[in-house]
């Protein structure tokens, strides 16, 4: 039994407290990430409603009716990756998902939507980003 009082190490004692002391620290850190991984998508929802409400002022501007451009649902085109791309390219990437609607191009409704967060925008006023129920 003295043999093992001259070895250096570590205690079962010890490697538990160090083990539990991780494991705080992490129930402290990965919500705070999660939080901030939302408010990143809330603002990437935003900037991409902005930059297609850019647009399809540009469009009613640039259409000689003055009206906005109509979604026809017989398509399976979607507007924004038409008429808008032509203006100003192509904005969702490969996470983003939207919707436009516009039954007579006086106005309209855009969604946008990202791993359960959205943003609804409507004639030009943006919506803030919620979860989706």
């Amino acid at each position: 039994m003295s043999k093992f009082k001259n070895q250096k190490g570590f205690t079962l004692a010890e490697l538990l407290i160090v083990i539990v002391l991780i494991g705080i620290l992490a129930g402290i850190t990965v919500p705070t990430f999660v939080g901030m991984r939302d408010q990143g998508i809330d603002a990437k929802l935003t900037s991409s409603s902005r930059a297609y409400v850019l647009a399809l002022e540009a469009y009613r501007s640039l259409d000689s009716d003055g009206l906005y451009p109509v979604e026809d649902p017989s398509e399976n085109v979607s507007v924004l990756d038409t008429e808008l791309s032509s203006i100003m390219g192509n904005l969702r990437d490969g996470n983003i998902t939207g919707t436009y609607l516009s039954v007579d191009g006086e106005g309209y409704t855009l969604t946008l939507q990202e791993r359960g967060r959205q943003v609804i925008t409507t004639n030009s006023v943006i919506g803030s980003p919620t979860p989706i129920p």
